[in-house]
């Protein structure tokens, strides 16, 4: 019998959250904005480059960014909101260099900092980007989406205890960072403690009760467990809310046929591969486990 296809992906992965005047969050691990001192500017040209900003427009955000700064050019929030629409179009030298520029005015602007060590990462420069973030905790050790950015570090670099240890002190600081929750349950499964898994999976849920993903992972805790019955009800809920998870689909199948609902299992595995999750589904079919045609009923 074919096993599930058990690996988690993560969520929120070192997210940045949209900059404005008074300055959010740069590297916050959830859409949670949280507001630095207000640092508000004026002037039509930085105004209408927020409006761009908001609507995602970064290449006319950052020409009238150009503008403002051609008149300010010390204007640390203007080189900061500059250097997250560079961030986001990957020209993350670009962006690098105006983070550095805002920290040099403003040293303790957290959100350039913490942003810096993102679009390190970006770059491909991972060490230093976890050196970046090491620096910030130490200078200012309540910042949780610092300490949120190193869990991911560690846990791309599957040395999951310390992911862990850096997503518990991001949520010490801050318990409102779902993802924290998520990417520690993520950890968990990794080592295999699938009931702490599926505490945090389920703390995370009922902040985020429509989050496909954080449904899959919990349906992967369970799976280990061998709670199948709760998987496949994770499941469900996962392809309710992402109709095209073609992972879920896959996995259900599975598991609906090892509990005896080969026709459920064939047809899940069948919505897969029309989603683009074939090959196992195929084999199956060469090996008569499953039907050429399937329409779902029992």
């Amino acid at each position: 019998m074919n096993r599930p296809t058990f690996s988690v992906r993560a969520v929120s992965w070192i997210v940045c959250v949209m900059a404005v005047a008074a300055l959010m969050a740069g590297c916050a691990a959830s859409k949670k904005q949280e507001t630095a001192p207000a640092v508000v500017q004026t002037g039509a040209g930085f105004n209408q480059a927020l409006r761009f900003i908001q609507n995602e427009d970064f290449p006319k955000a950052i020409d009238r960014l150009d503008t403002f700064l051609q008149g300010n050019p010390g204007d640390s929030v203007a080189l900061y909101n500059r250097g997250y629409c560079f961030q986001r179009t990957g020209a993350y030298l670009s962006a690098l260099a105006d983070y550095s520029a805002a920290l040099e005015v403003d040293p303790d602007m957290v959100q350039a900092a913490c942003n810096r060590g993102t679009a390190l990462f970006e770059n491909g420069q991972k060490d230093e980007a976890r050196a970046a973030w090491d620096a910030l905790v130490k200078k200012h050790p309540d910042y949780a989406p610092a300490y949120y950015n190193l869990g991911m570090y560690y846990l791309d670099k599957r040395q999951y205890e310390r992911a862990i240890k850096e997503f518990s002190n991001a949520l010490g600081h801050d318990p409102s960072l779902t993802a924290a929750f998520v990417n520690r349950g993520n950890g968990y499964v990794a080592l295999g403690e699938n009931e702490k898994a599926v505490q945090d999976f389920s703390a995370a849920l009922k902040v985020v009760p429509t989050e496909a993903q954080v449904y899959f992972n919990r349906a992967v805790a369970h799976a280990e467990m061998t709670d199948y019955d709760q998987a496949i009800s994770d499941y469900t809920k996962a392809v309710e809310f992402d109709p095209d998870f073609a992972a879920a689909y896959y996995n259900r199948g599975i598991l609906y046929m090892r509990l005896g609902g080969d026709r459920l299992g064939c047809a899940d595995m069948s919505q897969a591969c029309s989603l683009g999750l074939c090959d196992r589904y195929r084999q199956m079919q060469k090996l008569g486990e499953c039907p050429l045609d399937v329409d779902g009923n029992e």
